[in-house]
């Protein structure tokens, strides 16, 4: 019979065997503007007269079958809250903030999130198009371990 203290030293020297063979990282952090590369392309601009001089209209699809997101929702960054959500047909419009650039960040739950940078004057009578990719975690930020 082991003695309970011989017991855990042997416990505690199996798990940090263990521990040193895994190898966890952490998600790499979504810098604006890199997301689109690997998950759809850029956004797409349509000409539209409907869209008011004031304000943008996006509408937000799938990247594997294109079609729409329902609950999406976009805000203009730094903002704290979200600023619009995607209707029935992916889309939804959001005012025009101050200023020539702006940052656009559209997400939904289980895809990942996109910020895109704008540039406010090329924007008029258009409407945005941005698809969202299909993540492992969604919103979730995951650690990806290894042996």
């Amino acid at each position: 019979m082991i003695a309970p203290a011989s017991a855990l030293a042997l416990l505690s020297l199996s798990l940090m065997g263990c521990a040193r063979q895994l190898v966890c990282e952490p998600p790499p952090p979504v810098n604006s503007d890199s997301i689109w590369h690997a998950s759809g392309g850029p956004p797409r601009f349509v000409s539209d007269s409907t869209v008011p001089q004031d304000s943008i209209v996006v509408v937000v699809l799938d990247s594997v079958h294109g079609k729409p997101v329902i609950g999406a929702g976009a805000r203009f960054l730094p903002a704290a809250t979200l600023g619009a959500r995607a209707d029935s047909t992916g889309r939804m419009a959001l005012p025009l903030p101050a200023g020539e650039r702006a940052v656009l960040e559209v997400g939904a739950l289980g895809f990942m999130r996109r910020r895109d940078t704008l540039e406010l004057r090329d924007l008029q009578h258009r409407r945005m198009e941005v698809t969202l990719a299909y993540p492992t975690g969604g919103d979730i930020d995951v650690v990806v371990c290894r042996r």
